[in-house]
């Protein structure tokens, strides 16, 4: 576990490397992060090996990059 949501780091980060950019200015201001959350892991159970071995999946949609 993490001792704080390091978030606001990362959007921080990733708007400081959009603004080093070579992108157009139009593009960049419609890239920046916000209203993101951490990605969350689930998993899906391998129903043909023995024991309980699950499949992780990671759904990344609104993660901040």
């Amino acid at each position: 576990m993490l001792a704080k949501d390091p978030k606001g780091t990362v959007e921080g980060k990733t708007s400081l490397l959009l603004k080093m950019s070579t992108l157009a200015e139009e593009v960049c201001k419609r890239l920046p992060p916000a209203g993101t959350r951490p990605p969350s892991l689930g998993g899906l159970p391998k129903i043909k090996k023995e024991g309980v071995i699950l499949r992780p999946i990671v759904s990344n949609t609104e993660a901040p990059t």
